[in-house]
């Protein structure tokens, strides 16, 4: 046993593992991931998506979006009603 330890530490420092390719990986958009859909050595073609995203901070950004678009359009009403009809803003 110890000397097949021997031979497999020798091996692996006279050879030491390395990559055929390296590639830095970047977002198109930021997120949390919900679920990683490949393994390290697998092949991605450009078209598979490589991680799940958790959509819950995604979706809650949109809804701070609608809410603020909405009080806007409050604002936006409320300037209206008080403008005097023929007078200029």
């Amino acid at each position: 046993m110890g000397k097949n330890i021997f031979i497999f530490l020798l091996y692996f420092l006279l050879f030491p593992l390395r990559p055929k390719q390296e590639l830095n990986i970047t977002s198109e958009v930021s997120g949390r991931s919900k679920n990683v859909l490949v393994d390290i050595g697998d092949s991605v073609p450009a078209d598979r998506a490589g991680v799940e995203l958790d959509k819950t901070f995604i979706m809650l950004d949109l809804q701070k979006n609608r809410i603020a678009q909405e009080e806007v359009g409050r604002q936006l009403e409320l300037k209206e009603k008080r403008r005097l009809p023929g007078i200029l803003p």
